[in-house]
Parts: structure tokens; sequence; C-alpha cells
């Protein structure tokens, strides 16, 4: 495997297990793997005393949701990824509350050599180590994996769950999967072989052109300029000849193309 299908991978594990399906995880785990948790005291050695921790929790009702997803590896040979993972996790309970907080995990993955029935040799990534990085006092009754969490900020409204999960590579060799709901505006850079992308919480730079966003995610950007593509959700306002962006920012409109930017921009609104 190389390191983009190993972030995948690591990607892919973590947003099942925020689903509560765990098994593709306790599957990834080496017979040796080390797992540190986010609160003090929480070690676990050896994939058997893992799978054994989890497999004596009881099942909770809750859910989650995760947001603002950042996948960054590295390597120093085929053998070996290091894979640093960031996200807003909601936890959402059964009273309707829900609480926001910033998560982070580290795998380290190590690619094994098996030999199968029929004597083929496949690579099978393995995790070696997990360590979730979140520190926070532990809870007396959580024996295993704290299931509430002191809250580093409330969100009383339930969290958009159409949001379309936009995925971008950036000049950081990293990936970034954002909701939708994030999306300011998105503006060419680098001669239009790159862009910047504007975003509720900052900017990021990606490897890709503003034409091939607008392909792509067509249902929720709605382009202004041949160099700005906006989310019409922060709009603020729109006049002969620009557009208003929620964070300030001022974005040109062609004469030409006013009157039909203007109509997309009602159209979207009302649908």
């Amino acid at each position: 495997m190389n390191k983009q299908e190993i972030m995948d991978l690591s990607l892919q594990i973590t947003t099942d297990y925020y689903d509560n399906r765990i098994q593709p995880f306790l599957d990834s785990l080496d017979e040796k793997a080390l797992w540190y948790g986010p609160a003090q005291g929480q070690f676990l050695s050896g994939k058997g005393a893992i799978v054994a921790a989890w497999s004596a929790e009881t099942v909770h009702p809750l859910s989650f949701t995760l947001e603002n997803i950042q996948v960054t590896a590295i390597t120093t040979s085929s053998s070996f990824y290091e894979v640093m993972m960031s996200f807003d996790v909601t936890t959402h309970y059964p009273d309707k509350r829900n609480v926001t907080h910033f998560q982070r995990i580290h795998l380290t993955w190590s690619i094994h050599r098996i030999t199968n029935a029929d004597g083929y040799i496949k690579r099978v990534p393995k995790i070696l180590m997990c360590v979730v990085t979140n520190p926070h006092h532990k809870h007396n009754e959580d024996n295993i994996y704290p299931i509430h969490y002191d809250p580093d900020y409330w969100n009383q409204s339930e969290p958009s769950r159409e949001d379309v999960r936009m995925v971008f590579h950036t000049t950081d060799n990293s990936d970034y999967y954002l909701p939708s709901s994030s999306i300011l505006w998105i503006e060419s850079a680098g001669n239009s072989r790159h862009c910047v992308i504007h975003t509720t919480e900052g900017t990021i730079e990606a490897l890709t052109t503003t034409a091939m966003i607008e392909k792509q995610y067509s249902d929720v950007l709605l382009r202004c300029h041949a160099s700005y593509l906006v989310n019409p959700d922060y709009i603020r306002n729109i006049r002969r000849f620009a557009v208003t962006m929620a964070d300030g920012a001022e974005l040109p409109i062609p004469e030409k193309k006013y009157t039909s930017f203007k109509n997309k921009v009602n159209e979207y609104k009302t649908t």
C-alpha cells in the first residue's frame, strides 16, 4: 500500500468507529498493538486486551458527527507509516444535547508480508500504536473509553445532516475532508492551477482548480466570476456588480453575468 491508501484506510476505519462500527478498527490491530486513550491512565497493551476491553463495553445510545477532518501522513520506508488525524466530533445525546470537542488521533502502521494458503505473499497493513490525544479529566464511571466528555463548547442546534463532505489535497501534502457548510468562498491561485479555500476556520491552499471544484460540487457552490466560487449560504448581499460574503470579502461579478448569477442565488435560496 502507498501513503494515500494508508491515509484513506485510516479515515475509513475512524469514520466507521464513530458510526459505532468498531470491528474494522479491531481487525486492523497488530497482535502487539498499543492503545493510549485520551484520558489520564488509559493504556492497553496487545490486541487481545484491546478487543476484550471493547467487548466489555456496554451498548450506548450515542451517535456522533465528524467535521473538519484533516489527515496527514509521513513515511521513511515502504513498511511504516505515521498518520495524524484531527477533526471536530459532536456527541449526540438522547436528551437532544450536542457536545462538540476537538479530537486528534495518531496511528502507526506497519506493513506485514503474509503468505496465504496458495503461497502468494501479500502486504497487509496493521496498526502498531493508536494514540488519542485530547487530554481531559477521566470520569470515575468510565472503565474503558470515556463516553461522557467535559465539553469544550456546547452546540445547542443539531448539525446539518445534509452537508456534502468535500475533499481537498493541499500544498502541504495533507488531505482535508470539510463539510460544505464550512466553505465560504474559493478563489483561483497559482496562475489558476491551485485555489485558496476560505472556510469558517481559516484558509487552505488546495492542489486543484476552481473549474474542477465547480464540476464536482456544483450543487453546493456557485460561480460569480472566472476566479471565484461562492457558497450561497454565506452571501450577505448582492449589488451591481459585486457580492459581499459573510466574512466581509467583496467579490466581483461581471456585468454580463450579473442577472444570471443573481437568479441562480435566488433559485438556490428558495429550494
